[in-house]
């Protein structure tokens, strides 16, 4: 979403200079529906809250958006699938539902290192 307002930013920057230099009606109707894209997505993006991450107990709840999710750590049947190295690029852990989509948590939401020794204290086979 950041990149998506950084290309609206420029985007409606290059065409208000465009509009000013030609000053047609065009120009300043296109410039103006370009900023005010812009100012959307970022209020949008501004207005979302991040997700929360606690575990209590070995069961990890996660509250995004008005939802909430409940995971249960120490249960070997929870299909925990840990992807990469704390730290590094790329790194992920998915958790695994029958029949939905896998809910992903990556660095943008937890600390990698921290949240790895959590995992691993529950799950030592991870």
């Amino acid at each position: 979403m950041g990149l998506l307002v950084l290309a609206g930013v420029v985007t409606s920057g290059y065409l208000a200079w465009q509009a000013w230099q030609v000053r047609t009606e065009e120009r300043l109707g296109l410039a103006g529906i370009a900023l005010l894209s812009t100012a959307v997505v970022w209020a949008v993006w501004a207005g979302s809250s991040p997700p929360r991450l606690s575990v209590r107990g070995g069961q990890l709840e996660i509250r995004r958006s008005g939802g909430r999710q409940v995971f249960d750590l120490a249960n070997r049947y929870t299909d925990i699938e840990l992807l990469g190295t704390p730290g590094r690029r790329g790194w992920r852990v998915l958790i695994h539902r029958r029949g939905m989509s896998p809910v992903e948590i990556d660095s943008s939401m937890v600390d990698p290192r921290g949240f790895t020794e959590v995992l691993r204290y529950y799950r030592p086979d991870l």
